[in-house]
């Protein structure tokens, strides 16, 4: 009997120093992943510079479009959105995506994640004045809302609608699919899976089909460290309220002006 206890308070003492062992290094893991979310939101902030005065150096008179565009989609959604049967993030980089569309001009844009569609509305109303271009969003249903897919995009009006290809089976089976429908990507904006991971898959899938001056738009880049690889030296960074979007030209940053 003695044995039988001693032996078991050895098996209790190397699972309890086990368990002691593994909540260790997760505290230790945790504080890593924190420090290192801390060290990508200075690096974003101390990078970040002022959106509108980069948008109007370039072209004032578009950047008031645009921003103008923006505050009439916002008085638009407050009263859509309050009778939608999910919740939805406020839009992002609006007034920013609606300029750079305008700008460039892009016939072949793809944009993961809509959710409400601030984006997309952002995006396909700069190509309705620009008379030209198609959009390839890819999403996925809301679980949270029942699977709910009938809201998706609903700030997009109907008279933008034809200029806009929906697919909402996940970017793992919607991006091929849609690649497989486009000669090139001229413009990239990316909202979906925020891991470095699912960020690095997507550009990789994409990248083969980007013309050499594409467009890219990165949301939520102080998630993580993804951005900073790919910028280079001198990465566009605008920010607000702490989140930050990272925009990169495969021209190169000299080519804005």
């Amino acid at each position: 009997m003695d044995a039988m206890l001693a032996g078991a308070r050895r098996v209790f003492t190397l699972d309890g120093a086990r368990v002691v062992f593994a909540r260790a290094i997760d505290r230790v893991r945790r504080r890593v992943t924190r420090l290192d979310l801390e060290a990508v939101r200075r690096w974003c902030a101390a990078s970040a510079i002022d959106q509108a005065a980069w948008a109007a150096a370039i072209d004032p008179g578009l950047w008031a479009e645009a921003s103008a565009f923006e505050s009439d989609l916002r008085n638009r959604a407050s009263r859509l959105l309050a009778s939608a049967q999910g919740r939805y993030g406020g839009g992002g980089a609006v007034a920013l995506l609606y300029f750079l569309v305008r700008l460039r001009r892009p016939h072949y844009v793809v944009e993961t994640g809509v959710a409400a569609g601030w984006s997309t509305a952002a995006i396909l109303a700069a190509m309705e004045q620009n008379g030209a271009g198609h959009l390839w969003s890819s999403d996925f249903p809301y679980f949270r809302h029942g699977g709910n897919t009938a809201e998706i995009g609903l700030l997009v009006p109907g008279e933008l609608r034809p200029r806009w290809t929906l697919t909402t089976r996940g970017d793992q089976v919607n991006l091929p699919q849609i690649l497989a429908e486009m000669p090139r990507v001229d413009f990239l904006h990316y909202d979906s899976d925020k891991s470095r991971a699912g960020r690095a898959w997507a550009l990789a899938l994409l990248r083969p089909k980007l013309i050499p001056g594409a467009t890219i738009v990165f949301d939520d880049i102080q998630d993580n460290w993804h951005f900073r690889q790919i910028a280079g030296d001198r990465p566009l960074i605008f920010g607000e309220n702490g989140k930050f979007v990272g925009l990169l030209d495969r021209g190169g940053r000299d080519t804005w002006k």
